[in-house]
């Protein structure tokens, strides 16, 4: 518990530092969070465009990504679709959001270097994208 402060604020950094470097990139950006929350950012979450796309370039350069957790109604215990409380709902921002979401390496072991190596391949996947 004593180092969880110095975790919480490195994770931070980390997701500032995404935010900085790759704003303005044409079909990429940050996930909106409310002011009025304080969060830890176990992931560094983005929303793209090309998410798959994107995932792939990455994973080809070594580097891991991860999908965001499935929409509760979509999760398998609901597969079925018989569950009342999703009984002709609408989820369309829930769906999309799923689908465009994508978490970027956070570990508040991550370097300097490896997050620059990161914030470059993703410049560089935009870049080819015209």
């Amino acid at each position: 518990m004593k180092k969880l402060p110095a975790i919480i604020a490195r994770k931070r950094e980390i997701r500032d530092r995404y935010c900085a470097e790759l704003r303005g990139l044409q079909g990429f950006r940050e996930v909106y969070i409310d002011p009025r929350c304080e969060p830890v950012f176990w992931f560094t979450s983005f929303l793209s465009d090309h998410t798959d796309a994107l995932a792939a370039f990455l994973r080809a350069q070594n580097i891991q990504t991860r999908r965001f957790f499935y929409p509760l109604h979509l999760q398998p215990c609901y597969a079925d679709g018989k569950t009342a409380c999703f009984a002709n709902q609408d989820f369309r921002i829930s769906e999309s959001t799923y689908e465009r979401g994508i978490s970027l390496p956070s570990s508040f072991r991550l370097t300097v270097e490896e997050q620059s190596y990161v914030i470059e391949q993703i410049r560089a996947f935009y870049a080819s994208r015209g």
